[in-house]
Protein backbone atom coordinates (compact mmCIF):
# COMPACT_ATOMS: atom_id res chain seq x y z
CA UNK A 1 0.00 0.00 0.00
CA UNK A 2 0.49 3.67 -0.49
CA UNK A 3 3.71 5.03 2.39
CA UNK A 4 1.83 6.70 5.08
CA UNK A 5 1.81 10.69 5.28
CA UNK A 6 3.74 10.17 8.55
CA UNK A 7 6.54 7.81 6.69
CA UNK A 8 7.12 10.04 3.76
CA UNK A 9 7.24 12.98 6.32
CA UNK A 10 10.25 11.48 8.19
CA UNK A 11 12.04 10.66 4.81
CA UNK A 12 11.75 13.59 3.19
CA UNK A 13 13.22 15.15 6.85
CA UNK A 14 16.06 13.12 6.87
CA UNK A 15 16.77 13.69 3.00
CA UNK A 16 16.25 17.70 3.99
CA UNK A 17 19.00 17.07 7.03
CA UNK A 18 21.15 15.39 4.82
CA UNK A 19 21.60 18.02 2.32
CA UNK A 20 23.33 20.40 4.76
CA UNK A 21 25.31 17.92 5.23
CA UNK A 22 25.68 17.75 9.06
CA UNK A 23 26.54 14.11 10.64
CA UNK A 24 24.46 15.00 13.80
CA UNK A 25 21.57 16.36 12.74
CA UNK A 26 21.03 12.93 9.74
CA UNK A 27 22.92 10.44 12.10
CA UNK A 28 19.95 11.70 14.12
CA UNK A 29 17.28 9.41 11.95
CA UNK A 30 19.51 5.70 12.52
CA UNK A 31 19.59 3.33 15.08
CA UNK A 32 22.75 2.45 16.80
CA UNK A 33 22.75 -0.64 15.50
CA UNK A 34 21.37 -0.15 11.79
CA UNK A 35 23.03 -1.57 9.22
CA UNK A 36 23.20 -0.29 5.69
CA UNK A 37 23.84 -1.73 2.20
CA UNK A 38 24.61 -0.01 -1.13
CA UNK A 39 24.15 -2.52 -4.07
CA UNK A 40 27.05 -5.13 -3.93
CA UNK A 41 29.06 -3.20 -1.45
CA UNK A 42 30.08 -4.40 1.76
CA UNK A 43 26.98 -4.27 4.42
CA UNK A 44 27.70 -1.04 7.11
CA UNK A 45 26.85 -1.71 10.74
CA UNK A 46 26.15 0.80 13.26
CA UNK A 47 25.16 4.50 13.32
CA UNK A 48 28.99 5.97 13.85
CA UNK A 49 30.39 3.35 10.29
CA UNK A 50 27.47 4.69 8.68
CA UNK A 51 27.52 8.37 9.54
CA UNK A 52 31.39 8.29 8.42
CA UNK A 53 30.66 6.45 5.34
CA UNK A 54 27.89 9.12 4.15
CA UNK A 55 29.97 12.01 5.65
CA UNK A 56 32.54 11.02 3.51
CA UNK A 57 30.75 10.87 0.24
CA UNK A 58 29.02 14.36 0.96
CA UNK A 59 32.47 16.25 1.99
CA UNK A 60 33.31 15.73 -1.96
CA UNK A 61 30.41 17.70 -3.46
CA UNK A 62 28.90 20.97 -3.38
CA UNK A 63 25.26 18.86 -2.16
CA UNK A 64 23.24 16.16 -2.31
CA UNK A 65 19.50 16.82 -2.86
CA UNK A 66 16.95 14.24 -3.17
CA UNK A 67 13.18 14.22 -4.53
CA UNK A 68 11.21 11.13 -3.07
CA UNK A 69 9.31 9.77 -6.63
CA UNK A 70 6.92 7.04 -5.30
CA UNK A 71 7.01 4.89 -1.83
CA UNK A 72 4.90 2.07 -0.54
CA UNK A 73 4.87 0.19 2.79
CA UNK A 74 4.46 -3.03 4.50
CA UNK A 75 3.62 -4.29 7.27
CA UNK A 76 6.63 -4.24 10.26
CA UNK A 77 7.90 -0.19 9.30
CA UNK A 78 9.20 -1.65 6.14
CA UNK A 79 8.91 1.02 3.27
CA UNK A 80 10.27 1.07 -0.08
CA UNK A 81 10.64 3.87 -2.36
CA UNK A 82 12.06 5.71 -5.30
CA UNK A 83 14.12 8.51 -4.92
CA UNK A 84 16.30 11.07 -7.46
CA UNK A 85 19.51 12.07 -5.95
CA UNK A 86 20.93 15.11 -7.82
CA UNK A 87 24.59 15.32 -6.98
CA UNK A 88 26.31 19.34 -6.98
CA UNK A 89 30.01 18.58 -7.24
CA UNK A 90 32.86 21.62 -6.71
CA UNK A 91 33.21 22.19 -10.49
CA UNK A 92 29.79 23.15 -11.06
CA UNK A 93 28.60 20.00 -13.02
CA UNK A 94 25.00 18.38 -11.64
CA UNK A 95 24.53 14.54 -12.13
CA UNK A 96 20.95 12.98 -11.63
CA UNK A 97 21.32 9.29 -10.25
CA UNK A 98 17.84 7.38 -9.85
CA UNK A 99 17.65 5.22 -6.55
CA UNK A 100 15.51 2.67 -5.12
CA UNK A 101 15.43 1.77 -1.63
CA UNK A 102 14.09 -0.95 1.01
CA UNK A 103 13.84 0.51 4.94
CA UNK A 104 12.77 -0.38 7.68
CA UNK A 105 11.88 1.70 10.07
CA UNK A 106 10.71 1.53 13.85
CA UNK A 107 10.13 4.13 16.15
CA UNK A 108 10.66 6.66 13.82
CA UNK A 109 14.26 5.12 13.40
CA UNK A 110 16.11 3.03 10.76
CA UNK A 111 17.46 -0.20 11.58
CA UNK A 112 17.70 -1.31 8.19
CA UNK A 113 18.37 0.14 4.63
CA UNK A 114 18.89 -1.43 1.49
CA UNK A 115 19.97 1.15 -1.13
CA UNK A 116 20.17 -0.38 -5.43
CA UNK A 117 21.45 2.63 -6.61
CA UNK A 118 24.69 2.97 -9.39
CA UNK A 119 27.03 5.69 -8.38
CA UNK A 120 29.71 4.99 -11.22
CA UNK A 121 28.90 8.07 -12.92
CA UNK A 122 29.27 10.46 -9.71
CA UNK A 123 32.45 8.55 -8.87
CA UNK A 124 33.70 9.03 -12.27
CA UNK A 125 33.12 12.61 -12.01
CA UNK A 126 34.80 12.82 -8.88
CA UNK A 127 38.07 11.38 -9.74
CA UNK A 128 38.37 13.69 -12.41
CA UNK A 129 37.40 16.81 -10.30
CA UNK A 130 40.77 15.81 -8.35
CA UNK A 131 43.01 14.61 -11.34
CA UNK A 132 42.39 18.31 -12.08
CA UNK A 133 42.83 19.82 -9.16
CA UNK A 134 45.81 21.98 -8.80
CA UNK A 135 46.57 21.98 -12.79
CA UNK A 136 46.84 25.44 -12.49
CA UNK A 137 50.41 25.59 -11.11
CA UNK A 138 51.96 23.62 -13.96
CA UNK A 139 51.03 26.88 -16.41
CA UNK A 140 54.41 28.06 -17.64
CA UNK A 141 54.99 31.18 -19.97
CA UNK A 142 57.55 31.06 -22.75
CA UNK A 143 59.09 34.38 -23.14
CA UNK A 144 60.30 35.80 -26.68
CA UNK A 145 62.36 38.79 -26.61
CA UNK A 146 64.10 40.75 -29.36
CA UNK A 147 66.42 43.44 -30.17
CA UNK A 148 69.42 44.21 -32.29
CA UNK A 149 72.65 42.16 -33.09
CA UNK A 150 76.20 43.21 -33.90
CA UNK A 151 75.39 43.93 -37.31
CA UNK A 152 72.16 46.28 -36.18
CA UNK A 153 70.16 43.76 -37.71
CA UNK A 154 66.80 42.65 -35.69
CA UNK A 155 67.21 39.22 -33.88
CA UNK A 156 65.89 36.99 -31.36
CA UNK A 157 68.09 37.73 -28.07
CA UNK A 158 66.76 35.01 -25.35
CA UNK A 159 63.74 32.69 -25.88
CA UNK A 160 62.76 30.18 -23.37
CA UNK A 161 60.25 29.63 -20.34
CA UNK A 162 60.26 32.17 -17.78
CA UNK A 163 61.68 31.48 -14.48
CA UNK A 164 59.65 34.63 -12.71
CA UNK A 165 56.98 32.66 -11.54
CA UNK A 166 55.18 32.67 -8.20
CA UNK A 167 52.60 29.50 -7.37
CA UNK A 168 50.07 29.33 -5.01
CA UNK A 169 47.18 28.08 -3.90
CA UNK A 170 44.65 30.33 -5.95
CA UNK A 171 46.66 31.27 -9.18
CA UNK A 172 50.14 30.85 -10.62
CA UNK A 173 51.71 33.76 -12.30
CA UNK A 174 54.14 34.46 -14.59
CA UNK A 175 55.80 37.79 -14.97
CA UNK A 176 57.05 38.51 -18.26
CA UNK A 177 58.21 42.09 -18.11
CA UNK A 178 58.73 45.27 -16.10
CA UNK A 179 59.54 48.97 -17.34
CA UNK A 180 60.45 51.65 -14.95
CA UNK A 181 59.45 54.83 -17.11
CA UNK A 182 57.28 55.29 -19.93
CA UNK A 183 58.59 56.52 -22.48
CA UNK A 184 60.40 53.10 -22.22
CA UNK A 185 64.34 52.95 -24.39
CA UNK A 186 63.68 50.70 -26.67
CA UNK A 187 66.23 48.51 -25.81
CA UNK A 188 65.80 48.68 -22.17
CA UNK A 189 66.42 45.54 -20.10
CA UNK A 190 63.51 43.96 -18.77
CA UNK A 191 63.46 46.13 -15.35
CA UNK A 192 63.62 44.58 -11.94
CA UNK A 193 60.37 43.66 -10.05
CA UNK A 194 58.95 39.72 -9.70
CA UNK A 195 55.96 37.32 -9.92
CA UNK A 196 54.93 38.02 -6.03
CA UNK A 197 54.21 41.79 -6.45
CA UNK A 198 51.00 42.81 -8.87
CA UNK A 199 51.71 46.91 -9.14
CA UNK A 200 54.20 48.07 -11.21
CA UNK A 201 56.68 50.32 -10.42
CA UNK A 202 55.40 54.44 -10.22
CA UNK A 203 55.77 55.97 -14.18
CA UNK A 204 56.10 51.79 -14.88
CA UNK A 205 54.22 49.23 -16.23
CA UNK A 206 54.43 45.75 -16.25
CA UNK A 207 53.16 42.38 -18.32
CA UNK A 208 51.77 38.91 -16.75
CA UNK A 209 49.92 35.98 -17.57
CA UNK A 210 48.29 34.19 -14.54
CA UNK A 211 46.66 31.13 -14.39
CA UNK A 212 43.54 31.45 -11.66
CA UNK A 213 42.84 27.79 -10.46
CA UNK A 214 38.79 27.20 -9.88
CA UNK A 215 37.33 28.52 -6.75
CA UNK A 216 36.34 25.59 -5.61
CA UNK A 217 39.52 24.23 -5.43
CA UNK A 218 41.15 26.48 -2.65
CA UNK A 219 40.03 28.34 0.27
CA UNK A 220 38.33 31.43 -1.75
CA UNK A 221 37.18 33.53 1.00
CA UNK A 222 40.13 33.63 3.11
CA UNK A 223 43.44 33.29 0.87
CA UNK A 224 42.46 35.92 -1.31
CA UNK A 225 42.92 38.38 1.25
CA UNK A 226 46.15 36.67 2.32
CA UNK A 227 47.28 36.73 -1.68
CA UNK A 228 46.64 40.77 -1.93
CA UNK A 229 48.42 41.09 0.82
CA UNK A 230 50.94 39.47 -0.15
CA UNK A 231 51.32 40.73 -3.80
CA UNK A 232 51.29 44.28 -2.20
CA UNK A 233 47.82 45.23 -2.59
CA UNK A 234 46.44 44.81 0.75
CA UNK A 235 46.37 48.22 1.47
CA UNK A 236 43.38 48.73 -0.87
CA UNK A 237 41.05 46.02 0.84
CA UNK A 238 38.13 46.88 2.70
CA UNK A 239 37.15 43.95 5.48
CA UNK A 240 33.75 45.27 4.61
CA UNK A 241 33.66 43.91 1.32
CA UNK A 242 33.04 40.68 -0.25
CA UNK A 243 36.12 38.60 -0.15
CA UNK A 244 38.75 39.66 -3.26
CA UNK A 245 37.27 43.29 -3.75
CA UNK A 246 39.89 45.33 -3.99
CA UNK A 247 41.76 48.74 -5.58
CA UNK A 248 45.34 49.73 -7.36
CA UNK A 249 46.80 52.77 -8.38
CA UNK A 250 46.90 51.16 -11.93
CA UNK A 251 44.96 50.52 -15.24
CA UNK A 252 44.72 46.92 -16.16
CA UNK A 253 44.17 46.04 -19.64
CA UNK A 254 43.44 42.08 -19.39
CA UNK A 255 42.50 39.83 -22.00
CA UNK A 256 40.95 36.30 -21.10
CA UNK A 257 42.75 33.78 -23.26
CA UNK A 258 41.53 30.31 -21.90
CA UNK A 259 38.56 29.44 -19.65
CA UNK A 260 36.18 31.67 -17.97
CA UNK A 261 36.58 34.76 -15.53
CA UNK A 262 33.75 36.82 -13.71
CA UNK A 263 34.67 40.18 -12.80
CA UNK A 264 33.17 42.03 -9.80
CA UNK A 265 31.95 45.74 -8.99
CA UNK A 266 30.22 47.17 -6.36
CA UNK A 267 27.29 47.29 -8.84
CA UNK A 268 27.36 44.47 -10.73
CA UNK A 269 29.41 41.40 -12.37
CA UNK A 270 29.98 40.34 -15.76
CA UNK A 271 31.44 37.13 -17.14
CA UNK A 272 34.95 37.25 -19.89
CA UNK A 273 35.29 34.64 -21.86
CA UNK A 274 38.30 33.61 -24.50
CA UNK A 275 39.34 36.95 -26.42
CA UNK A 276 37.54 39.39 -24.05
CA UNK A 277 38.91 42.51 -22.94
CA UNK A 278 38.39 44.96 -20.21
CA UNK A 279 40.14 47.85 -19.43
CA UNK A 280 39.93 48.09 -15.32
CA UNK A 281 40.44 51.79 -14.49
CA UNK A 282 41.28 51.84 -11.00
CA UNK A 283 38.32 50.94 -9.23
CA UNK A 284 37.66 48.39 -6.78
CA UNK A 285 37.02 44.98 -8.14
CA UNK A 286 37.69 41.22 -7.58
CA UNK A 287 38.33 38.46 -9.73
CA UNK A 288 36.45 34.96 -9.69
CA UNK A 289 36.80 31.56 -11.47
CA UNK A 290 33.14 29.68 -10.99
CA UNK A 291 34.33 27.33 -13.96
CA UNK A 292 35.86 23.84 -13.11
CA UNK A 293 38.86 24.45 -15.05
CA UNK A 294 41.28 26.78 -14.55
CA UNK A 295 41.16 30.49 -16.42
CA UNK A 296 44.24 32.30 -17.93
CA UNK A 297 44.24 35.59 -18.51
CA UNK A 298 47.19 37.84 -19.80
CA UNK A 299 47.23 41.48 -18.26
CA UNK A 300 49.02 44.55 -18.75
CA UNK A 301 48.87 46.73 -15.33
CA UNK A 302 50.30 50.29 -16.22
CA UNK A 303 50.76 52.94 -13.21
CA UNK A 304 48.28 55.44 -12.41
CA UNK A 305 47.65 58.88 -10.70
CA UNK A 306 44.31 59.75 -9.08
Amino acid sequence: MRAAADKVGLLTRYYAAMATNDSQDFGSYYAENMTLKFGNSPEIDGRDNIVAAFKGMLDRVVSLEHDLVNAWEEEGGVVFFESVGRWTLRGGAVIEINAASKITIVDEQFVDQRIYVDNAPVFEALERESSMAGEHREFQSRLIVTGLDADGKSAFVSDGPTTDRLVADGYTRNHLWQATEVPTPVMAANGPGGASVIPPPPAGYNYVITAFAPDSEWDYEGGYARILAESGAGDAVDPTDAPGMHTTDTIDIVTVISGEACVLLDTGETTMRQGDTIVQRGTKHAWRNRAHEPCVVSAVHVSVLR
